[in-house]
């Protein structure tokens, strides 16, 4: 359990390794995402996989001259088990989030003076 501040409000929360979103896997080619198979810690516990060619094989498109892992992420106010259980004992789906996230942080709040 990781303290975590944003939007203005403060919560522990599930991370991996004290880390939102969880740490980079590296491995052969492509880049997918990894998550928690709980539905209340997928907000908090996934990350990416970044899967590079094969030691002497190339890229099939011109090399970049720069990488930068983007793991797109949702934001809850509230505590996300609740907002899972309230959600099943409506028969509903979860209410949305409170925001997305780019790399585990919102963008700026006007009301926020704490915008992380």
């Amino acid at each position: 359990m990781t303290n975590t501040t944003r939007l203005c409000k403060s919560k522990p929360m599930v991370t991996v390794n004290g880390r939102l979103p969880g740490p980079t896997i590296v491995g052969q080619r492509g880049t997918l995402w990894w998550h928690a198979h709980v539905l209340w810690l997928r907000a908090t516990v996934h990350g990416a996989i970044v899967i590079l060619p094969k030691l002497g094989v190339p890229y099939f498109f011109p090399k970049p001259d720069k990488e930068v892992v983007l793991v797109i992420g949702e934001w809850w106010k509230s505590d996300t088990k609740a907002v899972i259980n309230q959600a099943q004992k409506l028969g509903q789906a979860p209410n949305v989030s409170d925001a997305y996230t780019i790399n585990g942080n919102p963008g700026p709040i006007a009301n926020c003076l704490a915008n992380g």
